[in-house]
């Protein structure tokens, strides 16, 4: 075990990632992420969009985590 690994409980939060096809001739893909907590629900258009809500998200301190925490 690492010497700091009791310090502080491990933290992880869960979460509801769905991806589907939209489409016509050139079908693109859609993105939502939902609290499985509070059913509440993000959607995206790009996969860029959604890493960079992620890596926001993950970047803040807990005190501050939006929607999906």
């Amino acid at each position: 075990m690492p010497p700091n690994a009791s310090a502080r409980p491990p933290r992880y939060h869960t979460f509801l990632l769905r991806l589907w096809e939209e489409g016509g001739s050139a079908p693109v893909w859609r993105y939502s992420l939902e609290n499985p907590h509070t059913a509440e629900r993000l959607s995206f258009k790009t996969l860029d969009e959604l890493g960079a809500l992620l890596k926001e998200w993950a970047q803040k301190p807990l005190s501050e985590k939006p929607i999906i925490d």
